[in-house]
C-alpha cells in the first residue's frame, strides 16, 4: 500500500481472498471490503495506526466482491526509507473463517459434552441414592461417548461401549468418558 493507504500491489492469493482482480484492487483503498459486520473499533484502531504510521494487527469481517463475509486477521506494517520517511504500508492478511468456525464448533461440543456428563452423573447420583425394598441399593454404571468428526457410528458405540466397561472395573456405579475418537 502506498503511505496514503491505497493498494499499489497485491499478490495472487489477496486477489483469490477477496475476488478481486490488482486491476480492480490498484488505487483503492480496501474499505471496499468493509461492510455491514465489519468491527467499527477495529476499523478505528487501524486508521489511527495509519495515520501514526504505527503497526496494526486485527481481526475483523471483510466482504469478497462477491458480498460473501469471511473472518480476515491482518497486520500492517510501515516502510521507511533510509531518511527515516514513510513511503509504504505493507500489509498481511490471513482468512480465518474456517479456524473461526472450527473453534466455535468446539466450543459448542465441549458445552454439549459437559451437560451431557452433568446429565448422567446427576442421573448416576439419583440411581444410587434410591434404595429398592426388595433389592436394596440399585447402582448405576455409564460410558459416554461423543461423536468426533468423521466418525462412524459403529466406532462411536465401540468407544461408549469400552467407557461403560471401563466404569464396571472401576468398582460400578461410575461414569466414564471415552476419549474422543481413541
Amino acid at each position: 500500500m502506498a503511505a496514503g493507504g491505497r493498494v499499489e500491489i497485491a499478490n495472487p492469493a489477496f486477489c483469490t481472498m477477496t475476488g478481486y482482480s490488482l486491476d480492480e484492487l490498484r488505487g483503492r483503498t480496501l474499505k471496499m471490503l468493509q461492510g455491514p459486520d465489519t468491527d467499527p473499533a477495529v476499523i478505528d484502531h487501524l486508521r489511527a495506526c495509519l495515520r501514526e504510521a504505527r503497526f496494526f494487527e486485527g481481526t475483523t469481517t471483510n466482504y469478497r466482491k462477491d458480498g460473501s463475509s469471511y473472518i480476515v486477521r491482518w497486520n500492517i506494517s510501515p516502510v521507511r526509507d533510509e531518511d527515516g520517511v514513510l513511503t509504504h504500508f505493507i500489509s498481511v492478511q490471513q482468512d480465518i473463517s474456517e479456524y473461526v468456525r472450527t473453534e466455535r464448533e468446539n466450543r459448542l461440543l465441549a458445552r454439549a459434552q459437559a451437560a451431557a456428563i452433568d446429565l448422567a452423573e446427576r442421573i448416576r447420583m439419583r440411581v444410587a441414592a434410591y434404595r429398592d425394598a426388595e433389592i436394596g441399593k440399585v447402582t448405576l454404571s455409564l460410558g459416554l461417548a461423543t461423536l468426533s468428526p468423521a466418525e462412524l457410528t459403529d466406532e462411536l458405540l465401540a468407544r461408549a461401549d469400552a467407557a461403560l466397561y471401563q466404569a464396571k472395573r472401576g468398582g460400578r456405579d461410575r461414569l466414564c468418558v471415552a476419549e474422543p475418537g481413541g
